[in-house]
This record gives structure tokens, sequence and C-alpha cells, in this order.
């Protein structure tokens, strides 16, 4: 049973982790970013995922979740190479693709 339990977990995380990915493409696209390939959406994501960890490990849970949505933005515009507002854009589309999502899941 556990490893039933185990195998259900890590295939729910990577289709979610791929949906992820997909909303950030998807939202890039929208709004028109110079690298706006597959590739480097899934890196976006991975990177400022990692960047917001670090900063709320460096500034600390209060002032690193305060830091967090510009490290992101940040994050997004240097790699999908992009304006800080078409980065902004890109994070509230991205947010609003993945609630969709777990609101036709559900």
């Amino acid at each position: 049973m556990s490893t039933l339990f185990a195998t259900f977990s890590l295939l729910s995380m990577v289709v979610s982790t791929i949906a992820s990915f997909g909303c950030i493409w998807f939202a890039a696209k929208i709004v028109g970013a110079n690298e706006a390939s597959v590739g480097r959406c899934a890196a976006a994501g991975v990177v400022s995922v990692l960047v917001v960890i670090a900063g709320v490990m460096l500034l600390g849970p209060l002032r690193g979740l305060l830091v967090a949505p510009l490290l992101m933005l940040v994050a997004f515009k240097f790699i999908l190479d992009t304006s800080f507002l078409a980065a902004f854009i890109i994070g509230v589309l991205t947010i609003a693709f993945q609630t969709g999502l777990r609101k036709l899941l559900a």
C-alpha cells in the first residue's frame, strides 16, 4: 500500500510540475517574450523557485516572503528576456492559469 501511495504522490508531483511549466510557457507566449521556448520556461520556473527559497532562507520568513515576488520577476525577466511589466503579467497569468486548472480538476 505504501509503494502505491508513493508512486501516486510522485506521479501527481510530476504532472503538477509539468502543468506549472506549461502555464508559464502559455503566459510567456501571450505576452510575447523573446525567449518563450518550453525549455526556457521550465528553466525560469525552476530558477524562480530556487531564488525564492534562497531569498526566504537568507532574509528570514517575513522579509523573504515580501521580497519573493520581486525575485520571481527578476528570474522571469532575465531568463525569458522580457521587460519587468511583461514578467509581472507572466506571473499573474501563470497564477490565473494554475488556479483555473485546479478548478477544472477538482
